[in-house]
């Protein structure tokens, strides 16, 4: 932000005037013969000096507050500039956090929607699903990384997002392994009555999936606390506001 400037050559000027009409009539004053004229002379002169004096202080008053008020304004655009910085950091550490949180509770949703269902179909659609959060949570990991979200700890929060996402890829592996197999027995149970079909029951014996689901999905819970909970920290304890300085003159 430019500072004010305020000109001082009008006032440079006054003064100035003032100094050589004083020395004009002080000179003036002296070359006379004596009398009343030159007493004349000699009080405008005494005036003039008096006014330059006045003109000088004046000049060096101004020049302190001029000074003063400009450290003022740059102390105020250095906390405008802080506290901008402040919370644009806030806002993408809120929104790494937002991300983060976003994908795993959706992954939470598509593995409860698996479990209810546990058919084919059903598991196939909410495995591709997984599949778009997961690389969701590898961006957001590389964005961290980069330093795109101003966050500190940065290797703990990598390392705790890379141990989330690995259950997520061996489920993901899983289905591709098996998915082919489970279609193929999909096929054989729409012959005989619900009693006998047996794609619910292997979708449940997945051990990939099976592992998830544990303790109402207590690991990947815990998972993702891990990554969450440094980054919640920082958006907590690190809030936009800076405390402005006193300003030197």
């Amino acid at each position: 932000m430019e500072e004010p400037h305020v000109s001082r050559w009008p006032l440079v000027m006054t003064v100035a005037v003032c100094g050589l009409v004083s020395l004009a009539l002080l000179g003036l004053a002296h070359s006379q013969l004596a009398g009343r004229l030159d007493l004349l002379y000699l009080e405008v002169a005494k005036t003039a000096l008096n006014l330059l004096f006045v003109g000088v202080a004046a000049m060096l008053a101004r020049t302190v507050v001029d000074r003063y008020v400009a450290a003022r304004e740059r102390e105020r655009a250095a906390l405008e500039r802080r506290e901008a910085q402040a919370s644009a950091a806030h806002g993408r550490r809120l929104a790494a956090l937002a991300s983060l949180t976003d994908r795993y509770w959706n992954v939470r949703k598509c593995l409860a929607i698996i479990d209810a269902h546990r058919s084919v179909r059903s598991y196939g659609a909410q495995i591709r699903l997984i599949i778009d959060h997961r690389l969701a949570l590898r961006q957001l990991d590389n964005d961290i990384i980069a330093g795109m979200h101003a966050l500190d700890e940065v290797e703990a929060i990598a390392n705790a997002i890379h141990a989330l996402d690995a259950p997520l890829a061996r489920v993901i592996d899983e289905w591709r392994d098996g998915y082919l197999t489970l279609w193929q027995q999909q096929k054989a149970d729409e012959l005989v009555g619900p009693d006998a079909r047996q794609v619910p029951a292997d979708i449940t014996r997945l051990p990939a999936l099976a592992a998830l689901r544990a303790n109402d999905f207590d690991a990947l819970h815990t998972l993702f606390e891990n990554a969450a909970k440094p980054i919640r920290k920082q958006v907590l304890h690190a809030r936009p506001g800076v405390q402005p300085q006193t300003p030197s003159v």
